[in-house]
């Protein structure tokens, strides 16, 4: 037989094979050199293993994958076409290389949970901008470019993050890459594409050999290096494949072959996000990291709570996965009954994840309703509200500026304020998500909004100022021949938006202000109130006049300022958070009427003249005569000193 005839058999043996060798070759020099490297994963916490482990396995993956790539694409092969081309290789290269090095410094030093997400997403960018590989749309329709960069990158993002999470026992997610893997493989092979098929033999072969080394008891680990490595080469392969299924089955497919992972993911954020609403609820501060912060409630740490050792979770979870994938591979062949298919498949899903599986979200759920059925702490309306408030102003400064940049580019008022469907549904993700996204980064609703200063609405400025040119960033890439709607829109929207989000958080400065210059009469129940008369304009007068704007003093005050007296002269006729300084200490007999005034209130620190002048003059008129202070009084305890605290008195 000719050699012509053997080569297409042959390529489905060698290429697997020689990226089986070079992870099996690599992974005992990973294992020697990982300790040395500081990659060392100890037992304790949320981890099951209970002796210190190499990690960093992911480094032999890589190279056997792509070493295999290399054997498929550079070899002297017979022509071959296929949607995972040279192109796809070498952006899948270049970004996956970027994510392998983030997830080698996350392995040895330890990364935060945002940092590991932005190296994420630069990957899954750095990716998309180089294939120029998107979802494309969904049901025959196209999705615009800036909103396909988007959902393209959160598809990126979810199956990364999968494999990563899902990561927690051994053998688990390099044997659910191995499956979705082949499962990949059969799918693209039914779809008449058997080059591309090739690319997942790749992936298998890897995975295949480091499963030697990694099933329990694991001898080396993944690390985050490998576990985001392999989520990444499976979205790639998804977005790189994706116009070879039609409709809803380009994105629902490879959902399917990775469902385990996907689920496990989708569980863990209902899952904090619910906790951290409960804890908003009675008024507690949310765990630092949010969603992001880990737990041992994942799908492997549950089964393992059962009894079942790390093997039988690891066979179980394959198990499930397998049957996701066979399911995936049935509504690919299915025509006729694809619809009756995927409702019957769909409403199984449901039941069994609700009864079996997310019993703990639903728990969580739960409590969250009731306790969300009463009334919420005030403390934690503010931060329930600023979230709705500041969508609702970006969505409004979209539209107007929507508005503006028609006015500004044709020289005409739009006939209407309505936004067209088609700017609706290409700019509301990323010109509302955008900058909210950014305000969620900058601590914007972990501020009181009430107590803030000037610091705060600066960076409340300039957190909202990079979220518009990330905006501006996402449309500039989407479409490169669209540079003036790129700049313009996000900058007329920024225009908009910042007053009116200063204003939401400032109205508390202001309204507290507008209450010194007017206070209503009828405010006073129970008769007139007690007209006083302040001797001090300094910072203690403005401390006295703060307190009293607090709502308890508001409340039970029944006395009326009707001025303030202070020796410097330069500040006759200003106002002093409301109240006018009508004069100095020298004119206290002319100020005492009319209105008749009850009170006197000292609030500096006066000469022995001035306190005796304000105090005869008190007694002469009948006035009650009061001092406003501030004083720090001894500690309420203290600690007692060491013998060796106490030093004995020096000699001679």
């Amino acid at each position: 037989m000719s050699w012509s005839l053997l080569e297409p058999y042959l390529k489905y043996v060698i290429v697997p094979l020689a990226g089986f060798l070079l992870a099996w070759a690599l992974v005992p020099l990973v294992i020697r050199l990982a300790p040395r490297l500081g990659m060392l994963d100890l037992p304790g916490g949320r981890r099951v293993h209970e002796h210190p482990t190499p990690r960093g396995g992911g480094v032999a993956v890589f190279a056997g994958f792509h070493a295999a790539c290399a054997v498929l694409f550079l070899l002297p092969w017979h022509p071959f076409s296929g949607r995972l081309n040279m192109g796809w290789w070498l952006a899948c290269l270049a970004a996956s290389t970027w994510l392998l090095l983030g997830g080698l410094w996350d392995d040895r030093r330890g990364l935060s949970p945002l940092v590991k997400l932005a190296w994420q997403a630069v990957a899954g960018i750095l990716f998309i901008r180089l294939s120029g590989s998107t979802l494309g749309g969904v049901e025959g329709y196209l999705f615009p470019p800036w909103v396909d960069w988007p959902l393209t990158l959160l598809f990126f993002l979810l199956f990364i993050n999968a494999f990563n999470l899902i990561d927690g026992i051994d053998g688990l997610a390099t044997g659910l890459a191995l499956l979705s893997g082949l499962a990949f493989a059969a799918i693209l092979f039914v779809q008449r594409q058997p080059a591309d098929v090739l690319v997942l033999l790749a992936l298998a072969g890897a995975c295949a050999a480091f499963l030697r080394y990694n099933f329990h008891p694991a001898r080396i680990f993944l690390g985050d290096s490998g576990s985001m490595f392999l989520g990444f080469i499976l979205a790639a392969v998804a977005v790189g494949s994706a116009q070879s299924a039609s409709g809803l089955l380009a994105v629902l497919v490879p959902v399917l072959v990775v469902g385990v992972p996907v689920l496990d993911v989708l569980l863990a954020v209902w899952r904090r996000s619910v906790r951290g609403l409960a804890h908003l609820q009675d008024g507690q501060p949310v765990a630092a990291g949010g969603v992001m912060t880990g737990d041992r409630e994942h799908l492997h740490h549950r089964f393992l709570d059962r009894g079942l050792s790390q093997r039988q979770v690891a066979f179980t979870l394959y198990a499930v996965n397998l049957a996701l994938c066979l399911l995936a591979l049935a509504l690919l062949v299915a025509q006729g009954v694809r619809t009756i298919l995927m409702t019957a498949a769909a409403v199984v899903a449901v039941i069994l994840v609700m009864r079996h599986v997310a019993h703990l979200e639903m728990w969580d759920s739960g409590l969250a309703m009731v306790k969300g059925v009463r009334r919420p702490p005030r403390r934690a309306v503010p931060t329930i509200l600023y979230p709705v408030l500041d969508t609702l102003v970006l969505a409004v400064a979209l539209l107007i500026s929507f508005w503006l940049r028609e006015w500004l580019v044709t020289g005409q008022m739009p006939a209407h304020w309505a936004l067209p469907r088609e700017a609706f549904t290409l700019l509301v993700p990323v010109a509302v998500g955008m900058p909210f996204f950014a305000l969620v980064l900058s601590g914007a609703y972990a501020r009181v909004w009430s107590r803030a200063r000037l610091w705060d609405f600066c960076a409340l400025a300039g957190a909202l100022a990079g979220g518009f040119v990330a905006v501006a960033l996402i449309l500039r890439l989407a479409s490169p021949d669209a540079l003036a709607m790129a700049w313009c829109l996000p900058l007329l929207q920024g225009v908009v938006a910042l007053p009116l989000l200063l204003g939401i958080r400032g109205w508390a400065h202001v309204f507290r202000d507008l209450l010194c210059l007017f206070r209503p009469a009828q405010r006073f129940a129970g008769g007139k109130p007690d007209c006083v008369l302040l001797v001090g304009a300094g910072w203690r007068c403005q401390l006295f006049l703060r307190e009293r704007q607090t709502p308890e003093c508001m409340l039970s005050e029944r006395r009326r300022i009707v001025g303030i007296l202070d020796d410097d002269v330069n500040l006759r006729g200003r106002l002093v958070y409301g109240h006018r300084v009508v004069g100095t200490l020298d004119e206290l007999s002319k100020r005492l009427g009319p209105p008749p005034v009850k009170e006197l209130v000292i609030l500096c620190d006066l000469t022995a003249a001035r306190r005796r002048l304000v105090v005869d003059t008190a007694r002469e008129h009948g006035l009650r005569l009061t001092e406003w202070r501030i004083e720090r009084g001894p500690p309420v305890w203290a600690p007692a000193l060491p013998a060796t605290a106490v030093r004995p008195p020096a000699s001679g």
